[in-house]
């Protein structure tokens, strides 16, 4: 989980072992959250996401 001022918008990198087949943002309240902007780097192996926060919380599941 998240958390952050209302609609700034949050990038973040992840470093992850593969490149995730789905991501899946959603609110404190279950609803889709829909990326500003992803991308994956097969030399660095991250993963950039960048969304609209929430104080409330945002949610990310990463599925392989």
């Amino acid at each position: 989980d998240l958390h952050s001022s209302l609609h700034d918008a949050l990038p973040i990198c992840i470093l992850l072992p593969r490149a995730p087949l789905k991501i899946v943002v959603t609110d404190a309240n279950g609803a889709s959250v829909q990326p500003l902007g992803q991308s994956w780097d097969e030399r660095s192996h991250t993963y950039y996401l960048s969304f609209d926060n929430s104080p409330n919380g945002i949610h990310v599941k990463l599925n392989w």
